[in-house]
């Protein structure tokens, strides 16, 4: 359902890997938001979302996947929405000058939004990705594999390992190759998990307080609701996880348009 507002609404997109989402703004309010798997109609489909948006005042694009970016501007271009994306920004919260990610750099400006101080962000997707905010500053951060590539690559590069579905296991100690996997990847990415976020803590923070944030595309499907996977994660990280926050991404994309648009 669309809300219905006074101010001049805009547009944030984050391209993902193997999904795309994204939503519509005006100022603080979401109007509406949207999340597609990449496929040859996504353009089609985000066309048809954005038809009772109104006029659009901009578009302000995320993308870790260059290859689509002509796509997207060719798609915006033809809807006249004026588009921005992130990398050709001077964005100044990266105190140490890395090439840093535009949905690492969004994911930083949403959780200073929701939760200013020191925090840590984790966003489950296609792969697992940690980053520390410190001093109201991109502070650096860690990658890891996310579950459906663990299991990919096990089926790629073991000949007698099949392609299994990403779920909870029944149980951690399984008598069969299937239960194997999904005990081995589901409980090994609670691990990393838990044991991340302590050395990043007592590093990073000296183990003083930091604000444990958790996002990503596990979290949604493509029409917006909770998956199941991504409530039972959430529910076995609730010692250590503070927050689940789905919009993390959309909410720093908007912070980035208002103060940088």
């Amino acid at each position: 359902m669309i809300k219905q507002t006074y101010l001049s609404p805009h547009l944030v997109i984050d391209i993902g890997n193997t999904k795309i989402g994204g939503a519509v703004f005006a100022g603080d309010e979401l109007i509406m938001k949207f999340r597609f798997r990449r496929s040859a109609h996504w353009t089609e489909e985000l066309s048809r979302s954005l038809i009772h948006c109104g006029k659009l005042s901009g578009a302000l694009v995320s993308s870790v996947f260059p290859a689509i970016n002509p796509t997207v501007m060719q798609m915006l271009s033809s809807l006249k929405i004026p588009v921005t994306f992130v990398e050709d920004l001077k964005l100044t919260i990266d105190n140490h000058g890395h090439n840093v990610g535009s949905d690492r750099l969004a994911d930083a400006y949403g959780v200073m939004k929701l939760h200013p101080g020191n925090a840590i962000t984790i966003a489950v997707g296609t792969a697992l990705v940690f980053n520390v905010i410190k001093g109201n500053a991109f502070y650096g951060g860690a990658i890891c594999p996310g579950m459906g590539m663990g299991l990919r690559a096990l089926a790629e590069h073991c000949a007698l390992l099949p392609l299994v579905e990403i779920t909870k296991p029944t149980v951690v100690c399984s008598n069969e190759t299937e239960g194997n996997m999904r005990s081995g990847i589901y409980y090994g990415l609670l691990g990393t998990i838990e044991r991340l976020i302590k050395e990043l803590k007592h590093e990073c923070f000296a183990d003083s307080t930091a604000c444990v944030v958790m996002t990503g595309g596990l979290f949604s499907g493509t029409q917006g609701e909770s998956t199941i996977l991504g409530t039972q994660l959430k529910r076995d990280l609730g010692n250590i996880v503070d927050h689940l926050e789905v919009d993390l991404t959309s909410i720093g994309l908007n912070e980035i348009y208002k103060k940088h648009l």
